[in-house]
């Protein structure tokens, strides 16, 4: 709590066993603004869990809400003895009961858990919610993340399903008049931040960590610019500031 703001942080419910003495929970976090008191923010965690009915219910008031993906299904390593078990991990997926038996042994969401949350968050219909993909699992880096969330998007006509990383930038901001929410994210070549429509995103470095560039400046910067911009972020980050 401060002179400003009201800081609120709320546990939530997540259902995942871990190997450590401490299981997965999620939370969230209430924002107030004293001197604004139409201004609040609500800002959702779900932490590692699986899908289970009433779960998403905990974030439906919230104004963003972070979801964590994991694998889109449970890997497995082709040996010589067992050359097709790549090919056949989806198989199961013809079958709803063995993808909620996986969801329910494995503690994990996986691509079938990701699409209830989702179905659920749709159902809401609230539109100006932000909905933030995060821990992707290795075989999703870089571009196939990209392409992931890409699909996402266009299955739920929602352009508010964004992928997070560390280099991607989000604001909150609210209108106290309509209280209407936008959402705004942070171009890294024109450094400002713009509406989430125009947000495009580059990979770079071994990692292939995320940066937003708007599109007009996808368009607008020659390549060898904004590879010296993406290099510099990638090894020594942004200073943030608070205003």
């Amino acid at each position: 709590q401060s002179q400003k703001l009201n800081i609120e942080i709320i546990p939530t419910k997540a259902y995942h066993e871990d190997f450590t003495n401490s299981d997965s929970y999620g939370f969230i976090i209430n924002i107030n603004n004293y001197k604004a008191p139409n201004t609040s923010y609500r800002i959702g965690y779900t932490g590692d869990t699986s899908w289970y009915q009433g779960v998403m219910d905990q974030y439906r008031h919230c104004n963003a809400i972070v979801l964590h993906l994991g694998s889109l299904i449970e890997r497995k390593d082709a040996t010589k003895t067992d050359k097709d078990a790549k090919r056949t991990e989806f198989k199961y997926y013809n079958s709803s009961k063995k993808c909620f038996d996986l969801i329910k042994k494995k503690k994990h969401p996986y691509l079938m858990g990701t699409l209830h949350y989702l179905t659920e968050i749709n159902g809401w219909q609230n539109e100006s919610m932000l909905v933030l993909i995060s821990e992707f699992g290795e075989e999703l880096r870089g571009k196939i993340r990209l392409d992931f969330v890409n699909r996402l998007r266009k299955a739920y006509n929602n352009n508010n399903i964004l992928p997070v990383d560390v280099g991607v930038d989000i604001m909150l901001d609210k209108d106290v008049e309509t209280d209407e929410m936008k959402s705004l994210i942070y171009c890294i070549q024109c450094e400002k931040h713009v509406p989430i429509d125009i947000a495009a995103f580059k990979s770079y470095g071994h990692d292939e960590a995320l940066y937003c560039v708007c599109s007009t400046c996808c368009k607008s910067t020659p390549h060898n610019v904004l590879q010296d911009r993406l290099r510099s972020l990638y090894e020594t980050g942004r200073t943030l500031y608070v205003s």
